[in-house]
């Protein structure tokens, strides 16, 4: 156990020991940070030379002793709370990366690590007897950090059942956003091509980014005119809105409305897979708006259980992810070739040829080595699998949901890479 302390300190809430700790946290590895942080004089170490070394290696330490003992009861629960800490604190993780390691969503690992974080508040208060600094002021009322775009990170987890069909959505939103152009004396044109294909998009998110634009280029081209074209590009769906203004200068009136009108919609974007693009001048607004659609994304399977592929295919239907399945191994580096997919998904209890032998192939084929592989198997060989190189693992049976989550944040993981 380590040594108590009894030194006088001020007194603070709890909550806010909560936010010095994350901020010490956030911050372990800058040492100007740590020198100036309130925890110092709650741990009595704010005179040493090196406080901002020892309050680092207090904090590391504390959650190294978090991690799961092999006899711990609820091993599972346990490791969510280290892992939360170690990973994006310790080992400096980027959150994404993390949510990736851990296989949930970002707003999933924030629950976690608001959890997490208590934990090892509570830790630390019992190794440094540090509940005598807390004080409760009844007549204040504690601020819950809150963000308001947190309302839509349940379209993380939600997956797109019915795909979005533009030439009834984009009509509608035109329609109800016809009353506001009338009261900017704004003239509204639409141009869609045809033979769109439908969105991998979930119908509020496309609603609300139509209404939140072009709601923006009305407001902004007062008495002017609104165009909006969509067209199909490589991989994507484009929406371009156009505001062209009477005036040469930029409305001040509405900046700050406009400003969280376009985040709202950038955030809306970014849940649903996609890109905005934002440029205003004098005497235009454009915005383009490109979005995944159905069955665009190429994903090879080899397996040799013809029910197995039968139901990829099916959880694939009217996603973003096309299916290109075989049972022959000797295949795998022809349809490769031809289809150049994004991942591969592999069994390796297959008749004619150990599967692990062919994830050596595939990752030594310079044809192949920078396709990511995810093991697909009953066994229970996760490890063994990460340390031949597959880059994922989904244990058979698995769910739709499962399905495309892994599919979803490969291909997220490798766009982030590349840009």
């Amino acid at each position: 156990m380590r040594s108590k302390i009894g030194h006088a300190v001020d007194k603070i809430t709890r909550t806010q020991f909560l936010e010095y700790l994350k901020g010490a946290l956030v911050h372990l590895y800058d040492a100007e940070y740590l020198r100036q942080t309130h925890l110092l004089s709650a741990f009595g170490i704010e005179n040493r030379f090196d406080a901002s070394t020892v309050l680092r290696n207090i904090l590391i330490e504390n959650i190294e002793s978090l991690k799961p003992s092999a006899n711990l009861f609820d091993q599972e629960r346990a490791w969510r709370i280290y892992d939360a800490l170690y990973y994006p604190y310790v080992q400096r993780l980027s959150q994404q990366a993390v949510a990736n390691q851990l296989g949930m969503s970002a707003r999933h690992l924030r629950r976690e690590q608001r959890a997490a974080l208590e934990v090892l508040a509570e830790s630390l208060c019992q190794d440094y007897g540090l509940y005598t600094i807390f004080c409760d002021d009844p007549d204040v009322i504690e601020e819950v950090e809150y963000d308001p775009l947190d309302e839509f990170e349940w379209l993380e987890e939600t997956l797109v059942e019915t795909p979005l069909d533009l030439y009834v959505h984009i009509p509608n939103a035109l329609n109800m956003i016809r009353s506001l152009a009338s009261e900017y004396q704004v003239e509204i044109k639409s141009d869609l091509q045809s033979d769109l294909p439908h969105l991998i998009v979930h119908s509020m998110a496309f609603d609300q980014m139509m209404l939140s634009l072009l709601s923006i280029a009305i407001t902004t081209s007062p008495d002017g005119q609104v165009s909006l074209q969509a067209s199909m590009q490589t991989g994507e769906v484009t929406i371009k809105i156009e505001g062209k203004r009477i005036a040469d200068t930029i409305p001040n009136k509405k900046n700050d409305v406009v400003e969280r009108k376009y985040v709202i919609a950038k955030k809306l974007a970014n849940l649903s897979n996609g890109t905005i693009r934002f440029v205003e001048k004098p005497n235009l607004f454009f915005v383009l708006l490109s979005l995944p659609f159905v069955n665009q994304i190429p994903i090879l399977a080899l397996d040799d259980n013809p029910d197995v592929l039968q139901i990829m295919q099916r959880y694939a239907q009217d996603s973003r992810y096309h299916m290109i399945t075989t049972k022959n191994p000797s295949q795998i580096f022809m349809l490769a070739k031809q289809y150049n997919p994004k991942a591969i998904f592999l069994d390796v209890m297959i008749p004619e040829i150990d599967g692990w032998k062919i994830l050596g192939r595939i990752n030594e084929n310079p044809d192949t080595s920078d396709i990511p592989v995810i093991i697909c198997t009953v066994l229970p060989q996760e490890e063994l699998a990460h340390s031949l190189g597959a880059v994922a693992f989904l244990k058979k049976p698995f769910s739709r949901y499962e399905f495309l989550s892994i599919l979803d944040q490969l291909v997220e993981l490798k766009a982030s890479e590349f840009h």
